[in-house]
Protein backbone atom coordinates (compact mmCIF):
# COMPACT_ATOMS: atom_id res chain seq x y z
CA UNK A 1 0.00 0.00 0.00
CA UNK A 2 1.31 3.42 -0.90
CA UNK A 3 0.81 6.07 1.73
CA UNK A 4 0.38 9.66 0.79
CA UNK A 5 -1.14 12.74 2.29
CA UNK A 6 -3.72 14.68 0.33
CA UNK A 7 -2.34 16.50 -2.69
CA UNK A 8 -3.32 20.05 -1.94
CA UNK A 9 -2.75 23.17 -3.98
CA UNK A 10 -1.58 26.33 -2.26
CA UNK A 11 -4.63 27.87 -0.62
CA UNK A 12 -4.70 30.99 1.48
CA UNK A 13 -7.07 30.61 4.42
CA UNK A 14 -7.99 33.00 7.19
CA UNK A 15 -7.90 31.23 10.52
CA UNK A 16 -11.45 32.04 11.56
CA UNK A 17 -13.37 30.61 14.53
CA UNK A 18 -14.52 27.54 12.59
CA UNK A 19 -11.01 26.63 11.42
CA UNK A 20 -9.55 27.24 14.88
CA UNK A 21 -12.26 25.09 16.50
CA UNK A 22 -11.39 22.23 14.09
CA UNK A 23 -7.70 22.71 14.93
CA UNK A 24 -8.43 22.59 18.66
CA UNK A 25 -10.52 19.40 18.25
CA UNK A 26 -7.64 17.78 16.33
CA UNK A 27 -5.09 18.86 18.93
CA UNK A 28 -7.22 17.36 21.72
CA UNK A 29 -6.84 13.94 20.05
CA UNK A 30 -3.06 14.12 19.65
CA UNK A 31 -2.04 12.61 23.02
CA UNK A 32 -4.14 9.49 22.34
CA UNK A 33 -2.92 9.32 18.74
CA UNK A 34 0.68 9.55 19.98
CA UNK A 35 0.06 6.66 22.38
CA UNK A 36 -1.57 4.60 19.63
CA UNK A 37 1.31 5.35 17.24
CA UNK A 38 3.91 4.33 19.82
CA UNK A 39 1.98 1.16 20.68
CA UNK A 40 2.22 0.25 16.99
CA UNK A 41 -0.32 0.75 14.25
CA UNK A 42 -1.77 -2.20 12.38
CA UNK A 43 0.01 -3.09 9.13
CA UNK A 44 -0.98 -0.63 6.42
CA UNK A 45 -1.90 2.21 8.78
CA UNK A 46 -0.17 5.58 8.56
CA UNK A 47 -0.47 8.96 10.21
CA UNK A 48 0.17 12.44 8.93
CA UNK A 49 0.21 15.74 10.78
CA UNK A 50 -0.21 19.20 9.30
CA UNK A 51 2.48 21.55 10.58
CA UNK A 52 3.73 25.07 9.85
CA UNK A 53 7.00 25.86 8.11
CA UNK A 54 8.35 29.41 8.02
CA UNK A 55 8.22 31.03 4.58
CA UNK A 56 10.72 33.43 3.06
CA UNK A 57 8.47 36.37 4.03
CA UNK A 58 8.13 35.22 7.66
CA UNK A 59 4.67 33.67 7.31
CA UNK A 60 3.70 30.03 7.56
CA UNK A 61 3.14 27.42 4.90
CA UNK A 62 1.21 24.46 6.27
CA UNK A 63 2.29 21.07 4.99
CA UNK A 64 1.68 17.41 5.69
CA UNK A 65 4.30 15.28 7.43
CA UNK A 66 4.18 11.47 7.59
CA UNK A 67 4.96 10.53 11.18
CA UNK A 68 7.90 8.14 11.53
CA UNK A 69 8.78 8.79 15.19
CA UNK A 70 6.92 10.49 18.03
CA UNK A 71 8.71 11.03 21.32
CA UNK A 72 7.00 13.30 23.82
CA UNK A 73 6.30 16.60 22.06
CA UNK A 74 8.73 15.89 19.19
CA UNK A 75 7.39 14.47 15.92
CA UNK A 76 9.88 13.35 13.31
CA UNK A 77 8.60 12.66 9.85
CA UNK A 78 8.84 12.93 6.10
CA UNK A 79 7.52 16.02 4.36
CA UNK A 80 4.74 15.07 1.95
CA UNK A 81 4.45 18.34 0.01
CA UNK A 82 6.72 20.37 -2.21
CA UNK A 83 6.49 23.80 -0.62
CA UNK A 84 5.76 26.93 -2.60
CA UNK A 85 7.46 29.44 -0.27
CA UNK A 86 10.03 27.42 1.72
CA UNK A 87 12.82 26.96 -0.83
CA UNK A 88 15.13 24.90 1.38
CA UNK A 89 12.61 22.05 1.69
CA UNK A 90 11.35 19.39 -0.73
CA UNK A 91 8.88 16.52 -0.44
CA UNK A 92 10.62 13.59 1.21
CA UNK A 93 12.80 15.75 3.47
CA UNK A 94 13.05 14.59 7.07
CA UNK A 95 11.65 17.26 9.38
CA UNK A 96 10.88 17.66 13.07
CA UNK A 97 7.79 19.45 14.34
CA UNK A 98 6.48 20.17 17.82
CA UNK A 99 3.20 18.56 18.81
CA UNK A 100 1.96 21.98 19.96
CA UNK A 101 2.35 23.31 16.40
CA UNK A 102 0.23 20.58 14.79
CA UNK A 103 -2.86 22.00 13.10
CA UNK A 104 -4.56 18.78 12.00
CA UNK A 105 -3.94 15.08 11.45
CA UNK A 106 -4.94 12.24 9.18
CA UNK A 107 -5.02 8.67 10.40
CA UNK A 108 -5.09 6.48 7.28
CA UNK A 109 -6.34 2.99 8.06
CA UNK A 110 -5.38 -0.17 6.19
CA UNK A 111 -8.96 -0.60 4.91
CA UNK A 112 -8.78 2.75 3.09
CA UNK A 113 -10.86 4.73 5.58
CA UNK A 114 -9.41 7.68 7.43
CA UNK A 115 -10.13 10.12 10.20
CA UNK A 116 -9.06 13.70 10.75
CA UNK A 117 -8.39 16.42 8.16
CA UNK A 118 -11.32 18.49 9.38
CA UNK A 119 -9.48 21.72 8.55
CA UNK A 120 -8.98 20.39 5.01
CA UNK A 121 -12.70 19.80 4.62
CA UNK A 122 -13.39 23.33 5.80
CA UNK A 123 -10.83 24.73 3.34
CA UNK A 124 -12.56 22.88 0.49
CA UNK A 125 -15.87 24.39 1.58
CA UNK A 126 -14.34 27.88 1.49
CA UNK A 127 -12.96 27.32 -2.01
CA UNK A 128 -16.41 26.64 -3.45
Amino acid sequence: MVCSAPKTPLTYVKHDEEILAARDAARAKLPQLRDNFNDGFAPGEFMFVKAPFTTTDGGNEWMWVEVIEWKGDRIRGLLQNDPFHVPELRAGAEVVVAMGDVFDYILQRADGTSEGNETGRLMQKYER
